[in-house]
């Protein structure tokens, strides 16, 4: 039994220098030994905690890592050349066969016939999903209460029973009577799931075995910049290479492709050992031709024959006869692990040392190699390391196709998930919009006549978006499906800006194309107006501001999509950016009640918690300094307790101005009079301009229909109500003002107290509630990317008013969701459970109080979810 969770031991199933040994000694004929493996543990969490004596990492090795099951040979004896029979191999059999025990043991229980995440450790559980699978412990809980795989067909359909709740999902969470009733009576509404993201990382897995010739095709294509790439793509592969170097400093997509294909013939290999080395040789077709399996000839690539061919439909036990009647593929993956458990818990089984090993060396691939690039640590903080795993092209291929994750998400009829808010990329091009927004309705059609079905594959429909799918989705017991556009931030400012060219042109013109395709498809098609009801802007928002959005949202609403979210606050340099990032989402995209903001991190977290995870000093540009200056002088001007604060920021704004607003087209004595009475007012009145449409400046700007008219009559409203801050304004879109506010500047990251800090998040906070805005909160998402260190300092219990340190501030409408399951991997019930575990541990609350908080959250997901249609 596991006694401290804190200390790993997953470094024996990830570990990249186990992974090489394995992988070198295959030509060498040296494998790595258990003392190796133990070696791993410790320098793991040595880099975690230098300040501990060896000692007492030692012990706690010897308490955790024991001998195993009858120690042969000694916890530390080498493990031989990995050839078959080898005695000297046993250890590992044993040892390995011991850790599946314990991670189980530590980590799972059954409530009935339901195998659930102990919910002490379900924390801990989370974070473990980031570095290992969790299909290999969930077949040792099957294989311990159900007993061995059989080989007959009746029996397999027997036992096909126990695998069916793992069909779509792995996502097991802890058992909960009040999650259970409230998922039953209520159901669950998951109001922000981003659609590519959302495959769980054992699918994209299978697929990439199964379907290797699209998933290396697609992953190639992903790594290729191309023959003419812009900037943006190829910061998309350098970024998507720097994730592969974060895994391994020798890793390459070349090198991860080979490791898949190796992995292809160890899973070949381990259904040979489970099931084909009891058959007749005639009845084994696809090893025809070969010998015996070992370690060296599967590394090497010569065994078995016939394994290299780019797609395999099914699962190697099929080729046995062993695979379980109907199943998916995870199904006869976990019967393939549940009979590897028979080889390895038996000391007599001749084959236990070979399975033991080329076990070992497809877990080091599966967790070492292939996770990292579709799940992201907690350690990896920031969108930047987020951006990585949407980059990568693991998921490309998987995700071709729409119908699997409709399945995972709602599995069977009446499950607990009600409302499923996905989210897609527009196109810039019309025929791929409609291609699109066809694969997703047609596969959420195909879902649900597979639940009306009893899961009968059903025929194909040639309408592009069938109007069908209206009525099935009016009816279903199912998930109803509703569609969210997410428009894509862009790093436009890193690239040259052309003389007489505004900020984000290129952005702003492709947003007009892809609002005009996305109307068209709405008004053309009945199933793309029904199921798309609201806008989003996604992506780092590092990139893009607000303001580019604004003409976009008008549009919308123009256009009587009325229900808008917007991903804010989330990621920022300074805390004060993303406060004012939020002010400015709900101010420039003019929000209306019942508007969403995403994430909105930057007005929910402790201040002096950020402050204490940053370093001293920050870079940043001088624009964006210069933004958070005026800002917080707006918000701080009018309170006694902030004036030395706001003196030095006004001082600060002085010697800025002077820098940055060089050309300015006012006369020299103008300039030099603002600066003297004090910039601060000016700069704030141009600042609230920005959501002008710069193409308008000049009155020209695109010809958006009615809506050029309006966006004319804002710059003329404009001009004339503040004339010297409409000046202002156009000249921040000039390339000169992007060049000099681009430039870096030193800051303190404390140059605003603690204090200063709260009092602009609670402004804030104030106009968020006084607008009726409604913030999605994402947990686990938060956890990983912001700077949080577990669920225990996550801001919602701020929110709810259950944090004593903030106490008579603004409470906002919140509604949990889950954002990118599989790069998180998480799902709706689960966030529910961690929510309800930051209420009992974080925050006292008594069961009773619990429920109630639980149920009004999901009454808020309920009451804010957008409706078909898209009119509030």
């Amino acid at each position: 039994m596991l006694s401290d969770p804190l200390y790993p031991l997953h470094p024996i199933l990830n570990s990249q220098a186990l992974l090489n040994a394995y992988l070198s000694g295959g030509s060498t004929g040296i494998l790595p030994s258990w003392a190796d493996a133990k070696q791993q543990v410790y320098l793991a969490e040595w880099r975690r905690r230098p300040d501990w004596p060896d000692h007492l990492h030692r012990k706690y090795q010897d308490a955790l890592l024991g001998c195993g099951v009858g120690n042969q040979g000694g916890p530390d004896a080498g493990l031989g050349n990995g050839n078959a029979g080898s005695s000297a191999e046993g250890p590992l059999a044993e040892h390995l066969f011991a850790l599946f025990e314990r991670f189980h043991d530590r980590y799972l229980e059954w409530h009935g016939l339901r195998l659930c995440v102990k919910r002490k450790h379900f924390a801990a559980w989370q974070g473990e999903l980031a570095e290992l699978s969790p299909l290999p412990f969930i077949a040792f809980g099957l294989w311990r209460r159900y007993g061995r795989y059989r080989d007959s067909y009746a029996e397999r359909k027997a036992y096909s029973q126990h695998l069916e709740p793992f069909r779509h999902s792995l996502l097991i969470g802890p058992h909960s009577q009040l999650l259970e009733k409230l998922g039953r009576e209520r159901g669950y509404n998951d109001p922000h799931v981003h659609l590519n993201g959302t495959t769980e990382a054992d699918a994209v897995w299978l697929h990439a075995l199964d379907r290797y010739g699209e998933f290396s095709a697609d992953l190639k294509q992903q790594f290729t910049s191309g023959p003419d790439p812009d900037a943006l793509k190829l910061n998309e592969v350098q970024i998507a290479r720097e994730l592969l170097l974060q895994i391994d400093v020798t890793l390459t997509p070349e090198l991860l492709l080979e490791r898949i294909r190796i992995a292809r013939r160890l899973r070949h290999a381990l259904c040979f050992w489970a099931y084909g080395h009891t058959k007749s040789p005639e009845a084994l077709h696809a090893n025809k031709g070969n010998t015996q399996p070992n370690l060296q000839t599967i590394i090497a690539g010569g065994w078995p024959q016939g394994t290299e061919q780019p797609v395999w439909r099914y699962h190697p036990l099929r080729t046995f006869g062993a695979e379980p009647p109907g199943a998916s593929p995870t199904m006869a993956e976990l019967a393939m692990y549940i009979r590897l458990y028979d080889i390895l818990g038996d000391r007599r089984h001749t084959l236990r040392p070979q399975v033991a090993r080329a076990l070992h060396l497809y877990l080091l691939i599966l967790n070492g190699t292939f996770l990292p690039i579709c799940v992201q640590k907690i350690a990896y903080k920031g969108f930047d390391q987020f951006q990585k795993f949407t980059v990568s092209g693991a998921r490309n291929s998987v995700e071709n196709g729409y119908e699997a994750r409709f399945h995972q998400i709602g599995p069977k009829a009446h499950a607990d998930v009600r409302i499923f808010e996905g989210r897609f990329a527009p196109k810039a091009d019309r025929q791929k919009l409609i291609s699109l927004l066809s694969k997703i309705i047609k596969g959420y059609r195909s879902y649900l006549l597979a639940l009306e079905n009893g899961g009968a594959a059903m025929g194909q429909t040639p309408e592009p978006l069938p109007k069908d799918t209206i009525e099935l989705s009016q009816k279903t017991q199912g998930l109803q499906l509703r569609l969210t556009a997410h428009f894509i931030k862009k790093n436009e400012l890193r690239t040259k800006m052309p003389e007489r060219e505004h900020r984000f042109a290129r952005l702003r013109n492709d947003l007009d194309k892809q609002w005009r395709h996305l109307d068209f498809a709405r008004r053309t098609f009945p199933a793309a107006r029904y199921f798309i009801n609201s806008i989003d802007a996604a992506s780092n928002e590092l990139h893009t501001p607000p303001e580019v959005f604004a003409p976009l949202y008008r549009c919308a609403r123009e256009a009587g999509l009325s229900y808008a979210t917007y991903h804010v606050g989330e990621d920022f340099n300074h805390l004060v950016s993303g406060i004012r990032a939020v002010k400015e989402a709900i101010e420039f995209l003019d929000y209306r009640p019942g508007n969403r903001l995403g994430h909105a991190t930057a007005i929910g977290i402790a201040p002096q918690l950020w402050l204490e995870r940053m370093p001293q000093t920050i870079h940043m540009e001088k624009g964006e300094w210069l933004d958070n200056l005026v800002f917080a002088w707006s918000v701080l001007r009018a309170e006694p307790e902030f004036h030395g604060v706001v003196a030095k920021a006004e001082d600060e704004i002085t010697r800025l101005v002077q820098q940055i607003y060089v050309g300015l087209k006012v006369s020299d004595s103008e300039l030099l009079g603002l600066v003297l009475a004090g910039a601060a007012p000016l700069l704030h009145q141009a600042w609230q301009l920005r959501h002008l449409d710069p193409r308008y400046f000049d009155d020209k700007g695109p010809q958006l229909g009615s809506m050029s008219a309006h966006e004319r009559a804002l710059h003329i409203d404009a001009k004339k109500d503040a004339p010297i801050a409409y000046q202002v304004r156009r000249f921040y879109e000039t390339p000169r003002c992007v060049k000099t506010s681009g430039e870096k500047t030193l800051i303190q990251s404390d140059f605003f107290p603690a204090a200063a800090l709260v009092k602009m998040q609670q402004v804030v906070l104030q106009e968020v509630c006084r607008r009726k805005v409604v913030i999605e909160t994402m947990l686990s998402s938060n956890v990983s990317i912001s700077f949080y260190r577990g669920y225990g300092e996550h801001h919602l219990r701020r929110w709810l008013g259950l944090d004593p340190t903030f106490k008579d501030e603004p409470r906002p409408t919140i509604i949990l969701a889950s954002d990118d399951p599989g790069i998180f991997a998480t799902n709706i019930r689960n966030e529910y459970a961690h929510a309800l575990r930051l209420l009992h541990k974080a925050c006292d609350v008594k069961v009773g109080d619990a429920e109630k908080t639980l149920i009004d959250l999901m009454k808020n997901s309920e009451t804010y979810s957008f409706r078909e249609g898209g009119t509030v």
